[in-house]
């Protein structure tokens, strides 16, 4: 240790103290640990108030009492003389390796500045701004780590700023990158990033939470899904486990579970859920995609091809509604709002000459609907019910021209079977595939309440309508007390419409067969 004093002076007043060794210094509301200490005093009244305190070697500042601190090779923090003699800190440097630790955050930079501000009322001071000097990474409530060019942060309002250029922010296996800035909340660990951006998902970790520095990782050039939008970005932690990323503006998503399978979503607004593994907490393991949820001109397609080269014609599911609901896990979807569903299953068969009419399913079927849509899982792995409310509608166009079908009535549901399989499962340690649907075979379609079809051949009017497209065979059926009418069509067509209590309607060879037969005309 190494004293100096004032020269000239009656009564010797500190001038400086040199400390060396492990040092430990208590300024009041920050607390100096070091392998050198240097004091810088200057007389105030009848006492030596502090002004300057270094610490160099493995330095760290610790805020009291909240344990806040900055660590680095050289660390220097300026106090302003009080008039009872103590002192109050004004501005702090770190310099070398530095790392700042704030409740769950912490961050890493080559430089930083700190400054305070006198707090109100008080013989003290409040942290007021911080800047960094150099790259920065920051891990942020304990899962989210950021690399970026510069830093401000206002402690006191909790706020953090991070800058690009080279913007990039990763939880586990969720990539996040070509943003300007992003702006965190320390409290509630919610960021946002303004303008545009692009996520990436893949199924395996790209980092991990380890609560030290790390180099920037190399991320992979393929992932499994990736999204981009134009106007900004929400990040929102909801536990340990969960978070859900919200995408602003022209939102745009692809998804490929292999070669031959494709998902594209576009909406101006999207939500992703993304779930750690049940009874995983804070960690960089993988977090799988949950739920999806996309507003505003929503329209999300599935595409299937028969070869990995995508050279063949694909089936293709295409959904396009102003709010939609996916949940990745199970295939399910809630579409609250009117809007239309379109399947189209290729030709894998050759086509046949059969009836002049046919419905089997094959080529482009548009269903519409003027309330809601649900799609629920009704047998595993991937059978569902697609049920539709309010002035529903099916236009079918088959393979040959004559092959067409409308079909309305007050509600419809649709029987389909994804030819995927159905989502897929996580493997060990992965994440779950992104999945937003599938391409669908129609099964089975169901129309009830004013029922109208309408055919080349046949016209229909009845309560039921009921056909099995693996059989081929429609049930045409009324409620008690009322009939249906079977209108045929063509040059040796009867006049007088059909009318019974119930019909089988043969689509394989054209015929209808009546049951409980009323009126005339009957075949």
């Amino acid at each position: 240790m190494a004293l100096a004093f004032e020269p000239g002076v009656e009564q010797s007043r500190l001038r400086q103290a040199d400390f060396r060794g492990e040092v430990v210094a208590d300024a009041g509301e920050v607390r100096l640990d070091a392998g050198r200490l240097v004091v810088d005093c200057q007389p105030q009244g009848t006492r030596d108030a502090v002004t300057r305190i270094l610490a160099e070697r493995n330095a760290r500042a610790t805020r009291l009492p909240e344990g806040s601190s900055l660590a680095g090779q050289r660390v220097e923090l300026s106090l302003e003389p009080l008039p009872d003699g103590g002192s109050r800190p004004v501005r702090l440097l770190a310099d070398g390796d530095v790392e700042a630790l704030q409740q769950s955050q912490r961050l890493w930079t080559d430089a930083m500045e700190c400054t305070f501000v006198p707090a109100e009322g008080r013989e003290r001071a409040d942290l007021d701004q911080v800047r960094t000097r150099g790259a920065v990474q920051a891990l942020v409530s304990r899962d989210v780590r950021i690399w970026a060019s510069a830093m401000d942060a206002e402690p006191a309002r909790k706020n953090v700023t991070l800058r690009g250029p080279d913007l990039l922010l990763i939880r586990g296996n969720a990539v996040v990158d070509g943003m300007a800035e992003v702006q965190m909340d320390e409290t509630s660990g919610q960021g946002h990033a303004p303008g545009p951006g692009r996520c990436r998902y893949f199924l395996s970790p790209v980092t991990d939470d380890v609560p030290k520095r790390i180099a920037r990782p190399v991320v992979p050039g393929v992932s499994q899904m990736e999204t981009v939008w134009r106007e900004g970005l929400t990040y929102r932690r909801i536990d340990p486990s969960a978070s859900v990323l919200q995408l602003a503006g022209d939102v745009e998503a692809s998804a490929s579970r292999d070669a031959r399978e494709r998902d594209d979503l576009k909406a101006n607004e999207v939500l992703l859920w993304m779930v750690r593994p049940d009874g995983e907490q804070a960690g960089g393991e993988a977090s799988s995609l949950r739920r999806v949820r996309a507003t505003g001109g929503v329209r999300l397609e599935s595409r299937q091809w028969g070869c990995d080269d995508r050279s063949d014609e694909p089936r293709l599911l295409r959904l396009v509604a102003e709010d939609v609901t996916h949940d990745v896990t199970t295939g399910e979807a809630d579409v609250p709002t009117p809007g239309t569903l379109l399947v189209f299953d290729r030709d894998d068969e050759g086509a046949k000459s059969g009836p002049p009419s046919l419905f089997d399913g094959r080529g482009t079927t548009r269903f519409r609907w003027g309330q809601a849509l649900a799609i629920r899982r009704i047998e595993r792995p991937a059978t569902y019910r697609i049920t539709m409310a309010d002035q529903a509608e099916m236009v079918h166009a088959g393979l040959r021209e004559q092959d067409t079908l409308t079909l309305t009535s007050d509600t419809m549901e649709a029987i389909v079977e994804r030819r995927d399989g159905g989502p897929a499962s996580a493997g060990q340690g992965l994440a779950q595939p992104a999945d937003l649907g599938g391409a669908v075979r129609l099964q089975r379609v169901i129309a009830d309440g004013r029922v109208m079809v309408r055919s080349p051949e046949i016209d229909v009017e009845c309560d039921r309508f009921d056909h099995d497209l693996r059989t081929r065979v429609a049930t045409l059926s009324a409620r008690p007390g009322r009939v249906i009418s079977v209108l045929q069509k063509g040059g040796n067509a009867q006049p007088i419409p059909l009318r019974a209590e119930q019909a089988l309607w043969d689509m394989e060879n054209g015929s209808i067969r009546v049951i409980g037969a009323a009126g005339t005309g009957m075949r």
